[in-house]
């Protein structure tokens, strides 16, 4: 169950003048009226961004606030791209699908072959946990992951190769 407000919102307060103060525009106002505002519209409010700016005529004052802006906008514009990519995979069901059944049919020789990415990916997928090594026994016998002792299950046991009748016993009396 998700605990996250299904509509949520960020107060953004500024006084850019001292004369914005006296009349009733400070901060704490503004910042009550928006959460009067987000209430009414059935938001909650999740932050408050505050900006206290009075007026300025210093280039560095108004330069600092441009670059603040910017780098605003700039975050801005990355979470709305997060957002858009949030749901989508990286890549296909289909090309996942025979990466796993490539790997399950032959990993060494993704490891043979592979990068030290794909290498390093085969020991994750093959093993549970870290390779142990000991001093004076060299490495150690890892556990190996599920995929791994499912398929180690089908192996177990007598192996035989299957006659031309088959496995089972032979029926006399059908001929066989």
């Amino acid at each position: 169950m998700n605990d996250a407000p299904e509509r949520s919102a960020v107060i953004y307060a500024r006084v850019s003048s001292r004369k914005q103060v006296k009349e009733g525009g400070g901060i704490e106002s503004q910042a009550t009226r928006c959460r009067a505002y987000a209430s009414s519209r059935g938001y909650e409010v999740v932050a408050r961004l505050v900006d206290k700016m009075l007026d300025t005529d210093n280039a560095v004052v108004t330069a600092q606030i441009e670059k603040r802006l910017t780098a605003l906008e700039e975050e801005k514009l990355l979470l709305t791209e997060k957002i858009e990519n949030l749901g989508k995979p990286a890549r296909g069901f289909d090309e996942m699908f025979e990466h796993a059944l490539r790997f399950l049919a032959s990993p060494y020789d993704i490891w043979k072959n592979g990068t030290f990415a794909d290498r390093r990916n085969v020991l994750k997928l093959a093993f549970t946990g870290r390779l142990k090594y000991c001093r004076d026994k060299g490495l150690r016998t890892p556990e190996t992951s599920l995929p791994f002792k499912v398929l180690g299950g089908f192996w177990d046991g007598e192996k035989a190769m299957a006659r031309p009748t088959g496995f089972e016993p032979v029926a006399p009396r059908l001929g066989i």
